[in-house]
């Protein structure tokens, strides 16, 4: 399918750069991008807003948060998950009482569609591809997703995509609802590892700002505690289940492929562990026909939750393999495997910024 994209947004943030004063300059008084969403083809029905399969908080968040932006703007706009939320996720509902929409399985033809955090069709909701795609809001790589129709898209090398929807809110002139603004500020406190993971001074507008609003400022210290606890708990879980609890499907030149993130903090198990998870790994490739399968174990010598007010350790990834071609890409990236089939990095690593596009480019010579 051609792609016709009609970009009516992109890095439409809350501020620009002034590259030569490195200021921040609000702009968004006299532009009427609202105007734009009434070109899309947004047909009789419902129009799904739905993060990525595997959701965790952002991806959630980012949904709820622009279904109810597009609903204060007269679309008939309804949130969804493409798969169970996390355990994070489920403390925040806890704790904030965030909302937690239903379920989607999958999408029809004729059902409209709003991407969150995500651009790959491979990481959509089943049906995605063959549904009528009216807007992508995300804060990822530029995936596989095309239309045949006019598309609104909203990108930005934001820390978090509950960053976008928060900037949304404020370019379409809505003010954000107290329920809202605690599932933004959940979304952003999950991306940014409670701001010290790509924390841009756009998302730190839009963390003050909500924190303000809601007047928790002091308590997002212990908020994110109870979300780390929450996240980094594996009681109860099948290794399977550890693995999909932050995993991604990825088809990067036309090879498929999984890409799974961990935590781990205690050294004395830690090889057991990635033992664990490498047999769950090849039970998974095999079960869902991938070519290759990784996963970033993070192991910290530091508990679960560190103070702020506590010099903390750097955590160092280790990236668990398996599959044909795995072994060559991390070991030419990272250095010779040190033990079954995993490398030390030496640093900790982001999926996103780092694992990612080294995987990417070594596929892409491959295929060359």
């Amino acid at each position: 399918m051609k792609t016709s994209f009609k970009i009516a947004s992109m890095f439409m943030a809350l501020t620009l750069t002034c590259a030569c004063e490195k200021e921040y300059i609000y702009v968004s008084d006299d532009l009427k991008w609202a105007d734009a969403l009434k070109q899309l083809d947004w047909g009789e029905g419902t129009t799904y807003v739905v993060g990525h399969k595997t959701p965790d908080t952002d991806a959630v968040c980012s949904a709820v948060g622009y279904a109810a932006l597009m609903k204060a703007l007269g679309y008939n706009c309804e949130a969804r998950v493409a798969g169970e939320a996390n355990r994070e996720t489920k403390y925040l509902q806890k704790r904030l009482g965030i909302e937690i929409p239903q379920v989607l399985s999958a999408l029809s033809p004729n059902d409209r569609l709003i991407m969150t955090d995500h651009c790959e069709y491979i990481q959509a909701v089943s049906g995605a591809e063959n549904a009528v795609l009216l807007q992508i809001i995300d804060h990822h790589q530029l995936g596989n997703v095309t239309s045949s129709g006019q598309l609104f898209y909203r990108s930005a090398p934001v820390g978090a995509t509950s960053t976008l929807v928060f900037t949304a809110y404020r370019d379409f002139g809505v003010q954000i609802p107290d329920a809202i603004a605690k599932t933004l500020l959940a979304g952003i406190l999950s991306d940014t590892n409670n701001r010290t993971k790509q924390f841009t001074q756009v998302d730190s507008i839009a963390y003050n700002a909500l924190a303000t609003q809601l007047g928790i400022a002091d308590e997002t210290e212990d908020i994110y505690k109870g979300m780390v606890e929450a996240s980094c708990s594996y009681d109860g879980m099948t290794d399977e289940e550890i693995y999909h609890s932050d995993d991604k499907e990825y088809e990067i030149a036309s090879v498929y492929l999984g890409i799974g993130s961990l935590e781990w903090y205690d050294a004395s198990t830690f090889v057991p562990f990635l033992e664990r998870i490498l047999d769950a790994m090849k039970k998974i490739r095999g079960e869902k026909g991938m070519k290759m399968i990784f996963c970033k174990v993070d192991l910290s010598s530091d508990p679960p939750y560190t103070p702020p007010t506590v010099v903390r350790k750097e955590p160092v990834s280790y990236i668990i393999y398996d599959g044909e071609g795995a072994k060559e890409i991390m070991e030419n990236a990272y250095g010779l495997s040190v033990g079954k089939a995993w490398v030390n990095c030496g640093r900790k690593l982001s999926r996103k910024t780092d694992l990612v596009p080294v995987i990417t480019d070594a596929l892409k010579q491959m295929a060359n």
